[in-house]
């Protein structure tokens, strides 16, 4: 967690390495903004343990807290719910509607119903190329995304070759889904 924090550090590798003041100082507040982000992402509780030896759902909310740690004015999330139950995606996508009250969220995953619930606005991509953008209701509505995701014949839709298709996301910013 505390490498997550480092870039507020104030003090540099020697000041540490000889446990000067400032230093000290530096580390208390590094370690209380860890701890702070373990609090808000209700994990305090597994603060020095090894992450490796922890559950993945809960290695995935560790790797959530290191990047939050460093209080990004982006924070990309890439597949933040592959691996998980839809109890644990529910709670991921509880936690990514209240940050992204404070900084932007480019959610690249998909799990639709995930980002149809915490995404603001999307781009649906289809072989690398932006085939929609818009709401949550207007992608819903949209036939090309329709026939590029479920494969069904629209009227009007524009010929495509086989193969899959990927939507973006955003709840402040911009994503993927």
């Amino acid at each position: 967690m505390l490498i997550g924090a480092d870039r507020h550090a104030r003090t540099g590798f020697f000041s540490s390495l000889l446990s000067a003041p400032r230093a000290t100082r530096d580390e208390a507040a590094l370690k209380e903004r860890a701890v702070e982000v373990l609090d808000r992402l209700e994990i305090a509780d597994l603060g020095g343990r090894v992450v490796g030896s922890l559950p993945y759902p809960l290695r995935k909310r560790v790797a959530l807290a290191r990047a939050l740690v460093a209080e990004p004015r982006i924070l990309l999330l890439d597949e933040p719910a592959s691996g998980l139950s839809e109890t644990e995606m529910t709670e991921l996508g509880d936690i990514i509607l209240d940050l992204s009250r404070e900084v932007s969220v480019l959610l690249v995953e998909h799990h639709m119903d995930l980002v149809m619930r915490v995404c603001g606005r999307l781009t649906v991509l289809d072989f690398g190329r932006v085939i929609a953008g818009g709401t949550p209701e207007e992608i819903k509505a949209n036939p090309v995304v329709l026939e590029a995701y479920l494969g069904a014949e629209v009227e009007d839709a524009p010929t495509r070759t086989p193969g899959d298709a990927q939507a973006s996301g955003t709840t402040k910013g911009a994503g993927r889904a």
